[in-house]
């Protein structure tokens, strides 16, 4: 795109809570990270593709889509406290290393967030590259009913705002839009990347996601996926 070279991560360690192997749970017979390969598979512009993970077999799965190997991440990158940019970080001068060529941009899908738009994604990075942007995230506006203002806290047995401030909200007229992201789309300018401690700077931007999407906690969140691929894949009230 725009004469850039482009690397897609997908972070996939063995490790999850919530759904145990959680990237490769079976999903209508196909591991859950197969659906972000295949999509990634479709993009034309895309030069290089990295599977981050410290499993074998998840590798492997890689592997037969045709990705980039990079070997497994070192043990200090695969706990449960280890943030993306570090991983991103690895990968990208890993990928630099073994293959020769310094990419220009780096984006992030993760894999439990399967559900994507060819149209959303291309145009998602054609704001980072073409704006010259630091990184650029995909977002989901926040239902009010669920406004940081509104939270709650329970303290001792008893409630209080999570942020003062709620305490003044009468009127959803007064609360701003918020929004959350929805690991659909993550974009860095590799040099920004290398050198930042943050997902975001002060030239960093955004691109609201309107489309049906998902992202997979739980066992729940799983069946919906499910569902969802039931119904021919087609934006569907499903709560």
């Amino acid at each position: 795109m725009f004469n850039n070279k482009i690397l897609v991560v997908i972070p996939a360690r063995a490790g999850s809570k919530g759904i145990p192997r959680k990237n490769i749970v079976l999903v209508k017979s196909k591991p859950l990270i197969s659906y972000t390969l295949e999509f990634v598979k479709k993009i034309s512009w895309v030069d290089f593709l990295v599977v981050s993970s410290d499993s074998t077999e998840i590798q492997s799965i890689a592997s037969s889509f045709g990705a980039n190997d990079t070997g497994l991440r070192p043990i200090d990158l695969s706990g449960d406290f280890v943030g993306d940019l570090p991983v991103l970080k690895w990968e990208t001068l890993e990928l630099e290393k073994k293959t020769g060529v310094k990419v220009d941009y780096v984006l992030m899908f993760q894999p439990t967030s399967p559900i994507r738009d060819i149209d959303f994604i291309t145009e998602a990075t054609n704001k980072l590259i073409s704006s010259n942007y630091d990184s650029v995230v995909s977002v989901k506006e926040t239902n009010l009913k669920y406004h940081p203002l509104k939270q709650l806290i329970a303290n001792n047995d008893k409630l209080e705002y999570y942020d003062g401030n709620g305490a003044d909200i009468i009127a959803r007229q007064q609360l701003k839009k918020t929004f959350i992201r929805d690991g659909v789309f993550y974009g860095f300018k590799r040099d920004f990347l290398l050198r930042s401690e943050r997902i975001l700077s002060a030239k960093s931007s955004f691109l609201i996601n309107t489309g049906f999407s998902l992202n997979i906690d739980d066992v729940e969140d799983l069946e919906l996926f499910k569902k969802y691929l039931d119904n021919n894949e087609k934006e569907i009230n499903l709560r």
